[in-house]
């Protein structure tokens, strides 16, 4: 999968932009504030239908402005095709695909499957669980429509049983067994899913970690589940909400099943958000990313993810911006996006690549420049 064009109006701080893109890298050049990250986005947005930022649609409007417009202009599998999202104030955003519209936007994702490694990735392995459950949920999603079924599913069963629970007193016990009965069914089936798919990312991300650190450190994935059994049942799942029932009522929302799962991140025996140093921390996350990417490929391996890249080099020392470079360069990824305050790195990239397989911007105030070939900016 190719993106040829991109066409920009009122996105964010970008009044109007038209730009081509080679197939192959392209790299963005600007000092911090001048749109690199806003350009970057956009792309985002034409795959998941949302900023990356997990802003509302609102603020993606450029600000002053009624309406914003994302267009991209793509080769799938040889065939052109074209996604346009129109964005006005007060109104429900229009999604067409070939200008057909969508009846609904999650009929979009996964249809351009795409990868973003930016820095508020770093709350992968800083923040609370929630935004690894994300992570997990975002990949699943993109994989299967049949899990983000499930998912959609589930999350309206806990929030209607949530409802219950704070009517304590006039608590209605049937209608929390039905609930609690559709709950477990969902919510076996998305442990399973996420155990399985712990499994499939687990030796691609010590891959990547191992290649980006020369093997130098031991890191782990493992699967934590709210129930504490390893594979969990839906009467598993029953028996903890039954047993359970009082501590739910006292805290007025359901404290078990996969809404409360982890994923533990360790380096040796330890949590490394505890003990690990920035470029440590930084390096289990970009490893994360490309074992991410690494497994949309092998379910589209006719349509290589699009992969965004977003000042991926800070807080790493030489040797590992070194082999990450190593690593981009080689031809298991497709087409790459790259935003950077300077081209020392990029420019190592791009010395190994052929003529013509490759774009530099620069951005200066939400405007972009095509300045490839020049030395300097």
């Amino acid at each position: 999968m190719i993106l040829k064009h991109l066409s920009l109006t009122n996105y964010k701080n970008i009044a109007l932009a038209n730009l081509d893109f080679s197939d192959k890298f392209n790299c963005v050049i600007g000092a911090n504030g001048m749109g690199k990250t806003n350009l970057l986005d956009s792309i985002y947005y034409l795959s998941f239908t949302r900023s990356n930022q997990a802003i509302p649609d609102s603020m993606v409007i450029r600000h002053g402005e009624d309406m914003a417009i994302v267009s991209g202009d793509y080769t799938v599998n040889g065939e052109m095709e074209q996604v346009f999202f129109g964005l006005q104030q007060g109104h429900n955003k229009t999604l067409k695909r070939n200008k057909k519209e969508y009846s609904r936007m999650t009929d979009h994702i996964g249809l351009f499957p795409l990868v973003m490694i930016a820095p508020s990735d770093m709350d992968l392995i800083k923040g609370g669980s929630s935004e690894r459950r994300s992570f997990m949920d975002q990949i699943l999603c993109q994989e299967s429509s049949a899990y983000m079924t499930i998912a959609k599913n589930y999350k309206s069963l806990v929030e209607q049983r949530n409802k219950l629970l704070k009517q304590e007193m006039s608590l209605d016990l049937s209608l929390l067994e039905i609930i609690n009965q559709q709950m477990a069914m969902e919510a076996e089936r998305m442990s399973k899913r996420r155990k399985e798919w712990i499994e499939r990312i687990t030796p691609l991300f010590h891959h990547y970690y191992s290649a980006i650190t020369n093997d130098n450190e031991e890191v782990h994935l493992r699967y934590l589940s709210s129930i504490e059994i390893d594979c969990p049942t839906s009467e598993d799942f029953l028996q903890a909400w039954q047993t359970g029932l009082q501590g739910d009522l006292a805290c007025g929302f359901t404290r078990i099943g996969p809404h409360r799962d982890d994923i533990e991140m360790l380096i040796g025996d330890y949590l490394i958000r505890k003990i690990g140093s920035q470029g440590q921390n930084k390096s289990y996350m970009i490893a994360l990313k490309l074992a991410q990417y690494n497994l949309l490929c092998q379910l589209f391996p006719n349509n290589l993810p699009i992969l965004l890249l977003d000042d991926v080099f800070d807080k790493l020392d030489e040797s590992r911006v070194e082999r990450i470079v190593d690593l981009l360069s080689g031809d298991q990824f497709g087409q790459i996006f790259m935003s950077d305050t300077n081209r020392k790195y990029l420019d190592k990239i791009l010395q190994r690549q052929p003529k013509g397989l490759y774009s530099i911007f620069s951005a200066i105030d939400g405007v972009f420049t095509d300045i490839t070939g020049n030395e300097t900016l």
